[in-house]
């Protein structure tokens, strides 16, 4: 870049080019402005400021281009847009999925004025100071990204497809919310015909809960059933946030009519059944705030004979309180902890209730919304059973609609490494043929340590059959260790109480480097080696011959007694 700060629209505008500087850095350190090397900054400036000299009402202006720097090509990214939430961890987020890595961020917020047109006519400082009436507080986002993964037009264009999402999605957050609370009114005056009181009454606990700051709504439409049950079709007119028409859009909707989703079997047997509250996760990530897999919230509506005819839907992602709260005061945890508490024998306030409590307050959050009380109930009660013994146990559950699989897995907490986390993803990946794989991991003082892993499949396939047992016993094998298999090498060219003292003296004894290269069956060779040289008899030098890891090659080792 040689474009200089003089050059831009800045030099016209009340205070020149200084006073958009100072807006434009206000909260970043000066050495690391001056970091960046000698101009650098003014020149990102003056680009900025070129972008943003006109920008129609409501408008998102976006440019990436090639940095040609002597260091590297690296891509700069600018956004300039109304300022709003979720602008910063959404662009973010995108840039890292799409495999690049942010070397400078710089967001300024601006209060500025604009013409009729949307012309720059002043800059009055950062919005966070003041934001006069009639001004317009504007989010300004500079990224430098190193690694060239897709043409700046590509990333350009993706990046609108986010902004224009985050822009729906803020939007239209009220009207999600009012229709949250709007729901339970309605199921509260009058429940739908087969359904139970409590059962009504959970939900309408719910969807009030959502509305307190609980969930972070992004999407809202309603669905009707198709008449032979193969599919729900999309209400025209009923969406709100990323599920309504945008541009630039990035949910399918169809020009000629509603969008209809055709049903796997497991789906369709799901959304006939007479049941209320839906709970799951969508199979597209977020592109607004964070890139988890979607929450789906759906609520089902039924015919005056008790079928169901659809179901109304929000998209979106708990917040922080659904994660930090107790299970006893979140509706349908609450429900689902009283199940357990009863399955167990026992109340919260006993000795053995506390203990079931606190492997709820621990179980993934995520997982407890979408588990059943039965299969919760099975889990909770083995966990206690596990304890704090040294052991490997797996509970894996199918998704309802056949997407993932769920995997809670309690091992040894001296196992858990990244090294043994990765062979794990690689167990899953392969038993389910899974593309995706999310994980959470849990260590605490605790002997046993704690990951859950979600494997998805793509999109389309379908979940394959999978055996507990095996995929359990794949897992036990991927967290041993050098020293397990040394354990069982020892252990088995010896008598225990030679095996046993042997083990003390060497279990540690083997640098990583050794490791690295040799198996356990060796490390036993080399362990005998360096025992005969013990003891008045023995020899002060060994030696040992044998073929190389390479064709043609050899090997020679050579043990010789510390003085």
């Amino acid at each position: 870049m040689s474009a200089q700060l003089p050059t831009s629209p800045a030099a016209d505008l009340p205070g020149g080019p200084a006073r958009l500087a100072a807006a434009y850095f206000a909260h970043v350190p000066p050495d690391e402005v001056q970091g960046q090397g000698a101009g650098h900054a003014d020149a990102v400036l003056a680009a900025h400021a070129r972008l943003g000299a006109r920008r129609p009402a409501g408008e998102a202006l976006v440019q990436a281009y090639v940095l040609d720097e002597e260091v590297g090509a690296r891509i700069a990214l600018d956004v300039i847009t109304d300022d709003m939430p979720f602008l910063v961890d959404s662009v973010t987020a995108l840039v890292s999925r799409l495999g690049y890595a942010i070397t400078w961020l710089l967001h300024p917020q601006l209060a500025v004025r604009r013409d009729a047109d949307g012309r720059l006519e002043d800059v009055l400082g950062p919005a966070a100071a003041s934001c006069p009436q009639g001004c317009l507080a504007e989010s300004w986002m500079h990224l430098e990204l190193s690694g060239e993964r897709t043409t700046p037009d590509e990333l350009a264009a993706a990046v609108r497809g986010v902004l224009g999402d985050v822009r729906v999605a803020v939007e239209d957050w009220q009207p999600m919310r009012t229709q949250s609370l709007r729901m339970a009114d309605e199921l509260a005056a009058e429940r739908p015909a087969g359904i139970g009181a409590a059962e009504a009454d959970e939900a309408v606990e719910l969807l009030r809960w959502l509305a307190q700051n609980s969930f972070t709504f992004l999407g809202y439409a309603d669905y009707a059933l198709e008449p032979d049950g193969t599919g729900l079709r999309r209400v025209p007119g009923s969406e709100l946030g990323i599920l309504r028409p945008h541009e630039p859009a990035t949910r399918p909707v169809q020009a000629e009519g509603p969008v209809v989703r055709r049903f796997s079997p497991e789906a369709a047997a799901i959304a006939s059944e007479p049941r209320l509250l839906v709970l799951t996760k969508a199979n597209s990530r977020s592109t607004v705030h964070r890139p988890a897999y979607l929450d789906h919230v759906g609520i089902k509506t039924f015919d005056g004979s008790g079928r169901v005819v659809g179901e109304r839907r929000f998209l979106g992602l708990f917040s922080s309180t659904a994660y930090s709260e107790s299970v006893l005061r979140i509706p349908v945890l609450r429900r689902k902890a009283e199940h357990v508490m009863h399955a167990a024998g026992t109340v919260a306030t006993s000795h053995s209730g506390r203990q079931v409590l606190q492997v709820l307050e621990a179980y993934p959050r995520d997982e407890l919304f979408q588990v059943d009380a039965e299969t919760l109930a099975s889990v909770v009660l083995e966990v206690l059973r596990l304890g704090e013994r040294r052991r490997v146990r797996a509970f894996l559950r199918r998704d309802d609609y056949g997407r993932f699989v769920s995997c809670l897995l309690y091992f040894p907490r001296d196992r858990y490494t990244t090294t043994v986390r990765l062979r794990m993803e690689a167990v899953l990946r392969e038993a389910v043929g899974a593309d995706s794989i999310d994980y959470t991991a849990r260590v605490t003082e605790s002997v046993l340590a704690r990951l859950h892993f979600v494997a998805w499949v793509p999109p389309g396939d379908r979940l394959p059959e999978v055996d507990a047992a095996a995929i359990e016993a794949r897992l036990a094998a991927a967290t041993r260790t050098w020293e397990d298999d040394l354990a069982d090498a020892v252990g088995a060219a010896h008598e225990p109480a030679a095996a046993a003292a042997l083990l003390r003296r060497y279990a540690r004894a083997f640098p990583q480097a050794y490791k690295e290269d040799f198996g356990a069956a060796e490390a036993v060779l080399d362990i005998g080696h360096l025992e005969s040289l013990e003891g008045p008899e023995g020899d002060r030098l060994a030696l040992s011959f044998s073929a190389g890891a390479d064709p043609g090659a050899a090997r020679l080792k050579l043990y010789r007694d510390a003085p």
